[in-house]
């Protein structure tokens, strides 16, 4: 006899001597398969995650080098028309 999952994948080969799965089979089948595709569901889950913390330091750094940036360029705007103004 194949497992239950696999079972429940297939068209059924039926253990009951009548021919017919049981009721408990089906939910057993059924159950394993809804187990299998929310671990595949979680999976994705926590990779987006791991993708959204990436992308959230990967701005905040962007931001802050940004910031940087506009000071040296504050900078040396004012160290130009300081010189600019000496003459």
């Amino acid at each position: 006899m194949s497992n239950y999952k696999e079972m429940s994948k297939k068209q059924w080969k039926v253990t009951s001597q009548n021919g017919i799965p049981t009721n408990e089979e089906i939910q057993t089948g059924c159950l394993q398969r809804i187990a299998d595709a929310t671990e595949l569901m979680a999976t994705n889950f926590l990779k987006l995650q791991s993708e959204n913390e990436y992308l959230r330091g990967r701005n905040q750094r962007l931001y802050e080098e940004n910031d940087r940036v506009k000071r040296s360029a504050n900078s040396y705007k004012g160290k130009y028309n300081r010189l600019k103004n000496q003459k």
